[in-house]
């Protein structure tokens, strides 16, 4: 099922005023959302509330602030860059696809198999965050909603609130992109490397990530701190180059950005082309 953003942010008639606390991330605002109950208004850290024994008292009517920012700022790190993905087609997925964070990036193609609101295509979406709901397995983007809808249709869709999607995997595709690294801003050179890794193509995951002095062949790992962001405080001295091992096909392989991040790479928010592009296709085993 699907929930999206489909009125303003009024409390419904006779209900109470919503709670004005909204949680914020120490980097990322956190996504702004109040979800209302007959009996009160509650103010939550995330979509769906973890006590979902009392779902059957929700309301249907969920609202985000600010709609034009949502998912973008999220658990999977990109912060406002990620209104620079897709057109701001976004969206956040359960643990299946959110998978620690290892699922940032993937993309998907949604639709609703209601032929008289919704053309047959669908829409492309982009994830970007992590939805804990244990009832929803993808949340969209209100732009992302709407695409879905045939023309003139789009608020006849959001009256409706929740429907039940199709959704599957496809290919990222970022035409004239590489893969992109932006040194974030809590880095501390020369020691302590903190990237987040952008465009990702391909159908794929990345497993890990190491890296090593341009030239040398003692590759230090990185660890995941959350999402798409990856650290290190063993960086050796630059310039730099990167191996990311991927999935593809029932198994995986390696990419190696050879030139990726200059000797003084101590520039927070600068965007490095990696000059690479990953384009494998991972396949999903049989159950035994």
């Amino acid at each position: 099922m699907l929930i999206l953003q489909s009125k303003p942010c009024d409390p419904p008639s006779g209900e109470s005023s919503p709670v004005g606390i909204i949680y914020r991330d120490m980097l990322y605002p956190k996504t702004e959302l109040l979800l209302y109950y007959k009996a009160n208004a509650v103010s939550l850290l995330d979509y769906i509330p973890r006590n979902l024994e009392r779902a059957s008292s929700l309301v249907l009517l969920i609202c985000m602030i600010p709609s034009s920012t949502w998912p973008a700022a999220g658990e999977c790190g990109y912060g406002p860059l990620a209104l620079r993905f897709n057109g701001g087609y976004l969206a956040a997925g359960d643990a299946s696809l959110f998978k620690n964070g290892a699922g940032c990036g993937t993309c998907l193609q949604a639709r609703w198999r209601e032929s008289l609101l919704c053309t047959t295509v669908g829409t492309k979406v982009i994830l970007t965050d992590h939805n804990i709901s244990n009832n929803t397995g993808l949340v969209l983007s209100r732009h992302a909603f709407a695409s879905m809808a045939k023309e003139g249709m789009e608020q006849s869709l959001f009256a409706l609130g929740i429907m039940d999607l199709e959704y599957k995997r496809i290919p990222c595709n970022y035409k004239h992109r590489n893969l992109t690294l932006m040194m974030r801003d809590f880095s501390i050179f020369p020691n302590y490397l903190a990237i987040e890794v952008l465009y990702r193509g391909g159908q794929t995951e990345i497993l890990g990530i190491d890296v090593a002095q341009v030239g040398a062949y003692n590759w230090v790992y990185l660890s995941r701190n959350y999402g798409v962001v990856w650290d290190t405080s063993s960086a050796p001295p630059g310039p730099l180059q990167f191996r990311f091992t991927v999935t593809d096909g029932y198994d995986g392989s390696f990419v190696l950005a050879k030139n990726a991040l200059p000797a003084d790479w101590n520039h927070p928010g600068v965007l490095y082309d990696t000059g690479v592009q990953i384009t494998s296709i991972a396949q999903e085993s049989c159950a035994r």
